[in-house]
């Protein structure tokens, strides 16, 4: 998911998608790449914006470094102008198989990324739990039974359970009411960030999504400069 603006940001990022500034020696896009790659997975599908060319140019130098990789682009042509939840509804094609979500600001262990793609839940959500929570975070309450039952950022941190980290696993067996709860999502509000579209689907069918936590392991979104900050010492621990 690298379609958006990221205002927040400018001017590192008046040309380029934040997935592409620096952390270290590597863009925030190839760190996250690399810890895909070390989980076993060789297929990835980026959904663009914001600086396309750059993340195309991106690709392509990634792809003739890592040849068994391969990365396929698909281009939100609404994406200044609309919410996340359009640049998830852009990849309907990926739905057909099991795959997995990652916001493209956020940075991780790898060893996060290896336990979603060995848990046996089909749906799942890697949840920081460990963390003091605060206004800003993407929380989640959990009910008795180890299902998330809500996620929003203005859910109460004193009554949620952790921060969605941006890395979710959806089975293809729930592309109907994926694709159903997107669509009603948009109709709704265009502007609404795909989670809302997820809450949706918790809500309308039911759909259970297993939390996966962090276990403590270092992960964080990059939305200001002071974050990008905190970033280039988070990734020294990774």
């Amino acid at each position: 998911m690298a379609a958006g603006t990221s205002q927040r940001l400018r001017p590192l990022t008046e040309d380029i998608p934040k997935t592409l500034l620096t952390l270290g020696e590597k863009s925030i896009l190839e760190h996250i790449l690399d810890a895909a790659v070390k989980s076993g997975l060789q297929h990835f599908d980026i959904v663009t914006g914001h600086g396309h060319p750059a993340v195309e140019e991106a690709a392509l130098d990634y792809t003739t470094r890592h040849p068994e990789v391969n990365i396929n682009l698909i281009y939100n042509d609404k994406f200044d102008s609309a919410g996340n939840v359009v640049s998830m509804r852009a990849a309907e094609e990926v739905f057909d198989e099991n795959f997995i979500l990652i916001n493209s600001d956020t940075i991780f262990h790898a060893d996060i990324l290896k336990r979603l793609v060995e848990s046996e839940h089909e749906n799942a959500m890697v949840i920081d739990d460990f963390k003091e929570l605060g206004e800003e975070e993407m929380k989640v309450t959990i009910d008795a039974d180890e299902n998330i039952t809500r996620v929003h950022k203005s859910l109460n941190p004193k009554e949620s359970h952790g921060e969605y980290i941006g890395v979710l696993k959806l089975s293809k067996n729930v592309k109907d009411r994926l694709l159903a709860s997107l669509d009603k999502t948009i109709a709704h509000d265009n502007s609404l960030y795909y989670e809302d579209g997820i809450q949706q689907m918790i809500e309308d069918h039911g759909v259970l999504i297993k939390p996966i936590s962090t276990m403590g392991l270092p992960a964080m979104e990059i939305d200001t400069h002071e974050d990008l900050a905190d970033a280039e010492e988070l990734i020294k621990e990774m």
